[in-house]
């Protein structure tokens, strides 16, 4: 990957990354249910750029313009082949994914300080995607589908090719009000309205309250109120049956009757420093989330004609942390995260497919309850850093039709926890002005765990053996 910032001040940039990265296909798609070859792989490629710039109309008022665009293409040599026969298809038959993606954004932020109390953003955003996916799919051709563009025969097995075309257009304008009652309490009150091609219009408030308390000896206390709301609406496989035997399914889900996932969080949070080498972080949260997406009957996000979206379900937990400044170039970090509530394995309590009133959960699914992160960080001459992290992760409840871990199986529902090791070293360069140089080895001690896919399989996302020790070298010039 290689990136490119050119910067003025604080807020004029512009921006250039690319990447190409070769993967293994596992951490994307379940290798358990489809079989695979050790030489499936997952390539993709990203181009992105941005550009904005600060303007002052007057000493209290500026203006940004944004502007943004970004490609990311899967590219033609991913996919895999069977191992096993599978669907009537032969161990060796191939199957192949390609897909193109585009988004792009402009945007006006406003910033404004009237009064020394008072600061005022707002702005506008419009985006406009297109997703182009290609899929050779073995099935029998059902219907008349303008996205069918091949057709042929492997052995005497017949495939169709198919590029469905998404494009999503999306409108936005956003807000936020920091207003200083005194120089120790201030109040935060913000929110954003989005709307696009295939959801109805979400506004999403944020509140806050920040109280920060000097007191004797230097110490400070700091406390924390906040409240937010956020949505998720329909994916693409939800809205759309992509790749089943049909074909492309041509209409969106009745999206009158279909409301996008809500989330309410509570969050409250204390920070205590006693004095300048300590602080201790403590913070409890809860999230209410309501009208879940769930699958239905057929394989699809419908029970009787319509999503299930009147579920609720709730989380909630606390974290404690604390950092303490050992040596003036030694700084130790650890916390601990405790999760705990409801949000699956679903039950129906008439045993059957029911209206949504009558599901409930039974369980904290995916979601480990127990982690532990901590880092030392140690720094040398002010030209060499190091940073030892160490992360521990709990058993998690698996999702029951899980292929390594569900109930069918010898570990009847429960995934493994995991600890990772990471060491990474960054170093300034002082024969070359602005070089510098790090190093990162992810997984040092080549630990074997778990993570969920990043892709859902069955409307699924299944536990996948992830890569073992990983190292990346980073170069950085800055003039």
């Amino acid at each position: 990957s290689v990136n490119l910032r050119i910067a003025r001040g604080d807020n004029s940039s512009f921006g250039v990354d690319y990447g190409d990265f070769d993967e293994g296909i596992g951490a994307m798609l379940s290798s358990a249910r489809y079989f695979l070859n050790k030489d499936a792989k997952w390539h993709t490629r990203r181009l992105s750029s941005f550009m904005k710039a600060e303007l002052a109309a007057t000493d209290t008022l500026k203006v940004t313009p944004i502007i943004y665009h970004k490609a990311d293409q899967i590219v033609n040599d991913t996919g895999f082949s069977n191992t096993v026969t599978r669907n009537g298809f032969p161990p060796g038959t191939i199957r192949y994914y390609k897909q193109q993606a585009s988004r792009t954004g402009i945007g006006l932020d406003f910033s404004y300080i009237p009064i020394k109390s008072l600061s005022l953003l707002w702005g506008v955003v419009y985006e406009s995607d297109t997703t182009e996916n290609e899929d050779r799919n073995y099935a029998v051709k059902m219907n008349n589908d303008d996205n069918i563009i091949g057709e042929g025969t492997i052995g005497s097995s017949s495939y169709i090719n198919r590029m469905p075309v998404f494009y999503r257009k999306l409108y936005s304008a956003y807000g936020q009000c920091i207003y200083e009652f005194t120089s120790e309490f201030k109040g935060i009150g913000g929110g954003r309205y989005e709307k696009d091609t295939f959801n109805r219009g979400e506004f999403i408030p944020r509140l806050g309250l920040v109280w920060d308390k000097k007191l004797a000896n230097e110490r400070e206390l700091i406390s924390k109120l906040l409240w937010g709301k956020s949505y998720r609406a329909l994916a693409n496989y939800e809205r759309f049956d992509v790749y089943n035997l049909g074909g492309l399914r041509k209409q969106p889900i009745d999206l009158s009757a279909t409301n996008p996932e809500r989330a309410s969080t509570f969050e409250y949070q204390t920070i205590y420093l006693p004095d300048k080498r300590v602080k201790y972080d403590a913070t409890a949260w809860c999230t209410r989330v309501t009208d879940k997406i769930l699958e239905g009957t057929e394989g699809y996000t419908i029970v009787n004609g319509k999503n299930i979206s009147s579920m609720k379900e709730t989380t909630y937990g606390a974290i404690l942390g604390t950092d303490v400044q050992l040596r003036q170039n030694l700084l130790w970090e650890i916390n601990y995260t405790y999760t705990a509530g409801k949000n699956g394995e679903v039950h129906f309590k008439n045993g059957q497919m029911g209206v949504p009133d009558e599901i409930t959960y039974e369980k904290l699914l995916q979601i480990a309850p127990h982690k532990i992160n901590s880092h030392v960080n140690y720094s040398y001459n002010e030209n060499v850093n190091m940073d030892l992290g160490i992360h521990f992760v709990g058993e998690r409840n698996a999702d029951p039709q899980d292929r390594l871990y569900g109930y069918g199986t010898a570990a009847h529902g429960t995934a493994p926890g995991y600890t990772t090791v990471d060491l990474h070293i960054s170093s300034k360069i002082t024969k070359v002005k602005g070089l510098s140089a790090s190093f990162l080895v992810s997984n040092l001690l080549n630990e074997k765990y778990v993570q969920l896919s990043r892709a859902q399989s069955d409307y699924v996302s299944y536990y996948e053996p992830q890569p073992g020790r990983r190292a990346m070298l980073t170069l950085k010039w800055m003039r």
